[in-house]
């Protein structure tokens, strides 16, 4: 009979045998982590609000990154009123703010087009590739995903916009580099 099983239990029962009593962290202890983080977070650089809710939607992790800086980019972007919706973004600024590879990029807006949520069209000389989210499209399909009415929504609405996407993640880019890719990065985003 194996006499490692039944110390095994009991710490998967959460009673820690070989750890000793639990306490509390001191105030020291609490302080000093507080600390540390403080330190990091300026050297994470800036961050995207990744909305777990849109994965739910797209059935990709990867596909809900890109449509979250999306929303980003359609909510806060320069001149988004006066060019009706369209926003630039290269292949090299998605990758800077994301971590997703162009091969990453363009399976997203492949999926993304699909749903009918992305549109894209190449403008100017040389064509750059611009892009518009269908908002009243995501707005029905996030709706019909929560059950609510799907009536027309404004994304000015910080609140109502919320309440759509459901709560979110601070993704750290510098921690995808870090980590390996787009799932490290939002793990160790998730862990700090």
């Amino acid at each position: 009979r194996c006499t490692w099983f039944p110390q095994k239990a009991r710490i998967h029962a959460g009673l820690r045998s070989f750890a000793g009593p639990t306490t509390e962290p001191s105030l020291f202890e609490q302080s000093t982590h507080a600390d540390e983080l403080s330190t990091i977070w300026p050297l994470l650089g800036r961050r995207i609000a990744f909305h777990r809710r849109l994965v739910d939607l797209t059935d990709s992790i990867k596909t809900a990154l890109l449509l979250s800086q999306s929303i980003y980019w359609t909510r806060r972007g320069r001149d988004i009123a006066q060019t009706g919706g369209w926003f630039l973004k290269t292949t090299e600024q998605w990758e800077m703010e994301t971590g997703l590879s162009a091969k990453e990029q363009a399976t997203a807006r492949e999926v993304l087009r699909k749903l009918a949520i992305l549109s894209e069209q190449r403008v100017g000389i040389p064509a750059r590739l611009h892009f518009r989210l269908c908002v009243d499209q995501l707005g029905a399909l996030l709706s019909d995903r929560i059950g609510r009415a799907s009536a027309s929504l404004d994304w000015a609405d910080g609140a109502a916009v919320a309440e759509l996407l459901g709560p979110s993640l601070a993704y750290h880019r510098t921690l995808a580099g870090i980590g390996g890719g787009v799932h490290a990065g939002l793990l160790l985003s998730r862990a700090l």
